[in-house]
């Protein structure tokens, strides 16, 4: 079990076609480099910068009939995701690969309701990776959206006889993410409908092993789109851990104070977030960290309204903090890592002006070559900066 991220960004500025092309080039390049035959891409992402809904699904269908050429044989499972990079650029990519380091990993792509998934096979374990959840363009309702997709979630779960608990890492995109609309009298937020949703469709699974490391981010356009890495243990040994931070509240266990808007059912109990800080997935001979979208909030409320540098710094703070050796023996997993550990890393900024300021900071704590920027909302209106992370430790 190991994964492998690559950051893809045009170098030139040029056509949407042509950067997205400069990208795929660039993408068979980076395999080569990193053990050309022994990966597979498994999952990938593509960030497109749009001027409004039109534009978006016209370089999404042109971006498919590409890719499609690209692959020939099998398009991974892919989502098309209304985000701008912070390079400038009008595309981005992230490809995950799967290292196929010896004979017993095997991977097979699959689908369900037209929506294709990868399997990766171990001898003692199975990994499933999905993306492009969402529903069709003209369903211009966020309710409708986030059932759509989480609906297509559950139905490859089940294919695979797992459920809702086996998902480690889960990326939640969603069109207007702040935005309220009234609504026979009642005020909801895309964000907030979005969770209560969510809470509906896991209520049924136990979560023994805590609820998914998870990111819940803006797009201008594009609906509700998600994507997902579940695992499920054949035999052998699998450890599956959440992680918290110290300095910070559960997500699931926010208050009402943080929450906006009203519930579904009108009267009902606005649920909080549906994930953990981190989780940690240790087999024989690795360890993985799934890093979740991490913020300047401490306990439950933001630090450094309106300044970017110091949101940013409190933000790094805490992924220190989340992954200190402290607070990884305080969770039973005995191992040091530090942030140059981290392999991949998504920085996402609200405000186009704060971008150089982000970067420069960003840079003397990470590898540079490990980060994507990208501009998107973010999960509360003083946010100015969300960090997610990966990274994958050989015992």
């Amino acid at each position: 079990m190991n994964e492998i991220y690559f950051i893809i960004e045009p170098s030139a500025t040029g056509t949407f076609v042509a950067e997205l092309n400069e990208c795929l080039i660039k993408s068979v390049k980076a395999g080569k480099g990193a053990g050309g035959e022994s990966l597979s891409v498994v999952k990938q992402t593509v960030f497109i910068k749009s001027s409004n809904k039109t534009d978006f699904y016209a370089k999404k269908q042109r971006a498919i009939s590409i890719l499609n050429d690209f692959y020939k044989s099998a398009l991974p499972p892919t989502s098309f995701i209304g985000q701008i990079p912070g390079s400038g650029r009008t595309v981005a990519m992230e490809v995950v690969a799967a290292d196929l380091d010896n004979n017993d990993i095997a991977v097979s792509h699959k689908s369900v309701s037209g929506v294709s998934y990868s399997v990766v096979s171990h001898p003692s374990f199975k990994e499933v990776f999905a993306a492009g959840l969402t529903v069709e363009s003209d369903v211009d309702e966020s309710y409708a959206q986030t059932k759509g997709a989480f609906e297509l979630m559950r139905k490859i779960l089940k294919k695979e006889g797992m459920d809702f608990s086996h998902i480690v890492r889960q990326w939640n995109y969603i069109e207007k993410l702040l935005a309220v609309h009234k609504k026979n009298g009642f005020e909801r937020q895309n964000y907030q409908i979005f969770n209560d949703v969510r809470s509906d469709y896991y209520r049924d699974s136990d979560f023994e092993n805590g609820y998914p490391a998870a990111t819940g981010i803006g797009m201008n356009e594009g609906g509700v789109v998600l994507e997902f890495i579940a695992v499920k243990q054949k035999k052998g040994l699998l450890t599956v851990i959440p992680i918290s931070n110290p300095v910070q509240v559960n997500a699931h266990e926010y208050t009402k104070e943080v929450l906006v808007g009203s519930h579904l059912n009108s009267g009902g109990e606005l649920s909080s977030p549906k994930f953990e800080r981190a989780k940690c997935v240790m087999t024989k001979n690795r360890t993985q960290f799934y890093i979740s979208g991490t913020a300047a909030v401490r306990r439950q409320s933001v630090v450094g309204d309106a300044d970017i540098e110091a949101q940013t710094l409190t933000t790094i703070e805490n992924l220190k903090t989340l992954l200190s050796r402290k607070n990884l023996s305080d969770h039973g997993i005995r191992i040091q890592v530090d942030l140059s550990d981290i392999s991949f890393l998504r920085v996402y900024i609200k405000n186009t002006e704060d971008i150089l300021k982000a970067k420069t900071i960003c840079k003397k704590y990470f590898k540079k070559e490990a980060i994507l920027f990208l501009i998107a909302d973010i999960c509360r209106d003083h946010l100015l900066i969300e960090m997610e992370g990966y990274m994958s430790v050989k015992k």
